[in-house]
């Protein structure tokens, strides 16, 4: 489940990242996309730092889905 949630929200964010290119938008949804950026971003922060605990440092690196 949990590998499920972070697909989808990979897929979110390559929505929101292509959603600025064209057509050009006004600064109320440019600023909304620059908040779910942060969003994003803190999503898959948290996403690596509980990998990290839960699998250990080493473990982490040799997963390829990493």
């Amino acid at each position: 489940m949990f590998k499920a949630f972070i697909f989808s929200i990979i897929i979110l964010n390559t929505f929101t990242l292509a959603l600025d290119q064209y057509p050009e938008l006004n600064n109320s949804m440019l600023e909304f996309l620059n908040f779910m950026n942060l969003v994003f971003t803190f999503i898959f922060t948290v996403e690596v730092l509980l990998k990290i605990i839960g699998l250990g440092g080493r473990e982490f690196v040799k997963e390829l889905f990493n």
